[in-house]
């Protein structure tokens, strides 16, 4: 030991070709791994039997460095290295460049394997709610693969993968990943471990089809994904008229070994597919969730068609009734529909839907929806509580599904249940954490709770998924316009016009912020475009009414808001809103509040009696009519009017614009000094292009008191330079943008 030095073991090591050896062995041991992985799977073998390979590898090693050290292959036979050779050749040979060039080829294969799993694999942490407990219980089910070389069948194949997830989801004691998050992944060669990672599930059902004319094979197999044990697999060979036997046959047998192997029992209660046994109706059915799912105008109309021609062929296709129930109230949201007229074609749906399967946790969830609109419309109070409790139950009775947890947090969120919103969005994620909508909606209830960054970070996240969705970018416009970013409520509102190009709201309502900023010519190049694709829709009328309003008369102005009044626009566009502030606005400048307050009688019998029910739309007429009646009553029966209004001011006291409310009414009430603090506090601490239309509120008479005020009017002074500031801009911005 004191003779040794590492020159001298380093060129021993050299001459025995000990380098040589463990680079061999190296890329030995790397074939066999790789042919291991590939094979083992095919061969039955359980995954877990790799980690066996590497142990007897590493173990390996040494020995044969050992044996690499001591002996040799020389002309053709193992001899035992010389113990000492002064002379021998030291200089690297062929075989040496040999053995480094597939070193390299290995390592770079390493390298290139690892970069393309990291980068294939799906960001699934875009919010504080992302799961990280996967349950053993829980399933994800893929795409089949369309093997039939036609695109056109390519529905087909995605249709069985959701008749699937439909009917396991069914099983109570199972968790099942929603179909936007498995679909997700359609179309990219990504390692079972990485996809069942990225869902928080334990196992994955994956599965092909062929289909050739009335012929369709179908291979599916359910595997563990931990190991990449195949729990179950089977294949199929029907005509295609036995395609919903499959369907059956394939979920009760996955639903069976889930259940012997995971949940410890062999049955629990039965599972239906999709309803129909028409052929047709079911390819038109699945035509119709292919194309709502695009969520776009045209798209949503197409669907529409879609499913009322599989009623057509199969009138008790109930889970086709469902689907268009969902779709109206997709129209509804996009304002392709007026709520109170599709109600009743909603209700009538659900009822049928309901008479057969009174269980259907879907269609209860959205007849609660119908029956609080239909509630809206007469004028009933709405029980929120009653509403809330509702939803739990269904949550309860069914954990798997994910539309009544997204609706009670739509509930929720706005109303500063800020717990119970975000254990909301924890489950929903765990559900469906790769599904851009259900993203939006978080995002929009981190908004609701002023919490600005999550709420970012779930849109931006939302059009990782799907860049192309107008939603997202509507959000984020949001969020822009409350901290104060006027270029950038503008551009993302141009980045939804490119990604919906037939929704003629969003070109509306980026006309009518230029218009609030006193950008005419900005603003009609938006116009423009709106009316040119629905010149009469409500959100033309608003557009036609903000611009006579800040660049007009306002006689014209007075008889804009009377004929669109009159002429019912809808709640949707804010056309009605804006409708009803400006008749008594406007009417309080002319002199003529008795005027108008003999017209809304007139045109809506029953309107001043405010201990009387009405809709929704005339409960907002009678809020802005307090403009008027501040100045034809004495201050007690306004008072008595603004206690029947109690119940709907403190629904509007929890939205975006609360303070204005709040200021209003307590002016309304005298409390001058409260109104005061409110506007202070609430509405000038905010950014001017938050509330741009604030002024106004303060040319009311009622506000008068209050506008008076030395700090009112020093923040009015502030929030105008600041209002001029962004003003300029957004000039400046547009300038550099070409058109649309």
């Amino acid at each position: 030991m004191a003779n040794f030095s590492l020159s001298h073991f380093l060129r021993e090591a050299r001459r025995r070709r000990v380098f040589r050896v463990a680079g061999l062995y190296i890329v030995a041991v790397w074939v066999v791994l790789q042919v291991a992985d590939l094979m083992f799977e095919s061969w039955g073998i359980s995954s877990s039997a790799l980690r066996h390979v590497w142990v007897g590898a590493i173990l390996g090693f040494p020995a044969a460095l050992i044996l690499g050290w001591r002996y040799d292959i020389a002309g053709g036979q193992i001899v035992r290295v010389a113990s000492s050779d002064a002379d021998a050749d030291l200089s690297i040979g062929r075989a040496d460049y040999i053995i480094l060039t597939a070193l390299a080829a290995v390592t770079m294969a390493i390298v290139y394997t690892t970069a393309v799993d990291v980068s294939d694999t799906p960001d699934t942490q875009p919010t504080q709610a992302a799961a990280s407990e996967v349950v053993a219980n829980s399933v994800a089910v893929l795409p089949f693969v369309n093997m039939s070389g036609i695109p056109d069948n390519e529905y087909f194949s995605d249709g069985l993968s959701e008749t699937l997830l439909h009917m396991l989801a069914q099983v109570p004691e199972l968790k099942v990943s929603a179909r936007t998050s498995s679909f997700a992944f359609k179309g990219k060669d990504q390692d079972i471990r990485a996809i069942a990672g990225a869902l928080g599930v334990a196992h994955i059902l994956e599965g092909s089809v062929q289909r050739a004319g009335g012929q369709v094979r179908i291979t599916a197999q359910l595997i563990r994904a931990d190991d990449g044990f195949h729990v179950w697999s089977e294949n199929y060979d029907r005509t295609l008229e036995d395609i919903f036997g499959i369907q059956d046959e394939i979920a009760q047998r996955v639903s069976a070994s889930l259940a012997l192997s995971l949940l410890g029992s062999g049955g629990g209660n039965p599972i239906q597919g999709i309803g129909t046994d028409n052929v047709e109706a079911y390819d038109l059915y699945l035509r119709a969730v292919s194309e709502q799912n695009r969520m776009s105008y045209e798209s949503l109309q197409i669907s529409e068609g879609l499913l009322k021609d599989a009623l057509a062929k199969d009138p008790s296709f109930h889970d086709a009734k469902t689907q268009l129930v969902s779709n109206y109230f997709l129209q509804v949201q996009g304002g392709l529909r007026r709520p109170q007229t599709a109600v009743a074609e909603i209700s009538a749906l659900l009822e049928q839907v309901l008479a057969v399967q009174p269980d259907n946790v879907r269609a209860r969830t959205w007849m609660l929806v119908a029956r609080a609109w239909s509630a809206t419309g007469t004028g009933e109070e709405v029980d929120i509580m009653a509403i809330t409790d509702s939803l739990r139950e269904l949550i309860a009775e069914a954990p798997g599904e994910v539309e009544p947890k997204q609706i009670l947090l739509q509930v929720l969120a706005p109303m500063g249940e800020t717990e119970d919103a975000l254990a909301l969005m924890q489950d929903i994620m765990v559900l469906d954490p790769m599904n851009s909508a259900v993203l939006v909606d978080i995002g929009m209830a981190y908004y609701s709770m002023g919490d600005r960054d999550n709420a970012r970070s779930a849109l931006n996240r939302s059009l990782e998924i799907d860049p192309n969705q107008p939603g997202p970018y509507q959000g984020l416009a949001n969020i822009d316009r409350e901290t104060g970013d006027g270029v950038g409520f503008v551009s993302n509102y141009l980045m939804a016009i490119k990604a919906d190009t037939q929704d003629h709201g969003y070109t509306a309502r980026l006309a009518n912020f230029l218009y609030s900023l006193g950008l005419k010519q900005q603003g009609d190049r938006f116009q423009d475009r709106s009316i040119a694709i629905a010149p009469i829709s409500s959100h033309a009328r608003r557009m036609e009414l903000v611009r006579e309003v800040r660049f007009g008369t306002q006689e014209n102005s007075l008889a804009l808001a009377r004929q669109m009044l009159e002429d019912g626009v809808d709640m949707h566009s804010g056309a009605w809103e804006e409708a009803s502030f400006e008749l008594f606005a406007i009417s309080e400048k002319l002199g003529e509040s008795e005027y108008v307050l003999a017209f809304a009688e007139k045109q809506f019998p029953g309107f001043a009696d405010f201990a009387q029910p009405v809709s929704f739309e005339l409960t907002k007429l009678r809020l802005h009519a307090l403009i008027a009646f501040f100045h034809t009553e004495t201050f007690d029966a306004l008072r008595q009017r603004l206690a029947h209004l109690d119940y709907v001011l403190s629904e509007l006291m929890t939205d975006g614009g609360g303070p204005v409310w709040r200021a209003k009414t307590l002016a309304l009430r005298g409390e001058t000094q409260a109104a005061i603090d409110v506007a202070l506090t609430e509405i000038f601490s905010k950014p001017a292009i938050r509330y741009v239309d604030i002024d106004r509120t303060f040319d009311l008479q009622f506000m008068a008191e209050v506008a008076a005020d030395a700090r009112i009017q020093q923040a009015l002074a502030r929030w105008q330079d600041e209002k001029e500031e962004a003003t300029e801009e957004v000039r400046d911005y547009l300038a550099g943008v070409e058109a649309i």
